[in-house]
């Protein structure tokens, strides 16, 4: 399946977060995936693509979080989504939500 901005993903019910901040008061989290045992980071970029995740939202919910706390370009944000997107389905972290009109 092909990742598009207008696509939703839900976080896996598997995986448990902690958000925290580094020593620089940064924000990131840790992501365990019950499943598979495997813990994952994200840093500020990557919260809010988790977010996205966790709300069920269109990805491009997410880039409009970056472009609102970055400064970064649209084109910039975008890729980057995508491209997170794609590494969170890839590690079993999120999936697609079904559409219940199907």
């Amino acid at each position: 399946m092909a990742l598009t901005l207008q696509t939703r993903l839900k976080a896996n019910p598997d995986v448990l977060v902690t958000e925290l901040t580094d020593e620089d008061g940064r924000p990131e989290a840790v992501l365990l995936n019950l499943a598979t045992h495997q813990y994952f980071s994200l840093n500020a970029s990557g919260i809010p693509v988790w977010h996205t995740c966790q709300a069920q939202g269109p990805l491009a919910d997410a880039v409009s979080a970056l472009t609102a706390r970055f400064e970064v370009s649209q084109e910039h944000a975008e890729a980057s989504v995508l491209r997170m997107a794609e590494a969170l389905t890839a590690a079993a972290l999120a999936g697609p939500v079904e559409d219940a009109q199907a």
